[in-house]
């Protein structure tokens, strides 16, 4: 918003300011997931140019919040605990929903001495699978679908789950390279053409 000010320009949310990079730059998508350090959102684009919004931002579950707390528990880094996750043979159900819970379930998997590889991969995993569960509320992901956010530009095994989870292959999945850049690119031109007004009038 600060910036907004300094240019006189009008305010544009960050999630306004993805779904008209989407729709311009890739308007072929038929979603944008990104996941990011402390929420998780997902837009769907329908044919009649509207989009839907989907977002959780009211617990740290399923975020790179929950990434790095389940990393700092397993005693390696994010980027290490992508290669391990590569490289299960097998995934166990856990909660992704509260970090509290899923805490519980490594500590479990982790009591058993199950491989650290199988661990990881059941992590990233419930990501996956919270995200697809909680956010899309009966709609279908249809390829071709964008990823962007920190946790699936950086690391493989959390792409992977979602291909998985959703029985999709890895092809149909476009990550959105230097998505900081691009979104705040797009904020300031969409807030200089003052072509959005309202926010709520991308949605329905």
């Amino acid at each position: 918003m600060a910036t907004a000010e300094q240019l006189q320009a009008e305010f544009v949310q960050e999630v306004v300011a993805a779904s008209v990079y989407a729709r311009t730059a890739h308007p072929e998508a038929k979603a944008l997931i990104d996941i990011g350090g402390e929420d998780a959102k997902v837009i769907f684009f329908k044919e009649n140019g509207n989009m839907e919004l989907r977002m959780n931002g009211n617990c740290a579950g399923g975020t790179g919040a929950f990434i790095d707390q389940m990393s700092v528990l397993m005693g390696v880094e994010n980027l290490k605990m992508s290669e391990l996750a590569m490289k299960a043979e097998h995934v166990y159900p856990m909660a992704a929903r509260c970090g509290v819970f899923a805490k519980t379930d490594i500590q479990n998997l982790m009591a058993r001495n199950l491989p650290e590889a199988d661990i990881a991969a059941s992590i990233f995993h419930s990501i996956a699978v919270q995200t697809v569960v909680t956010l899309s509320h009966g709609i279908s992901f249809e390829a071709p679908i964008l990823l962007c956010g920190g946790p699936l530009t950086f690391l493989p095994a959390l792409r992977k789950a979602f291909c998985d989870y959703l029985h999709l292959s890895p092809n149909v999945f476009h990550r959105i390279k230097k998505t900081a850049i691009s979104f705040r690119l797009w904020a300031v031109l969409t807030g200089l053409n003052r072509q959005i007004l309202q926010p709520q009038y991308l949605f329905s």
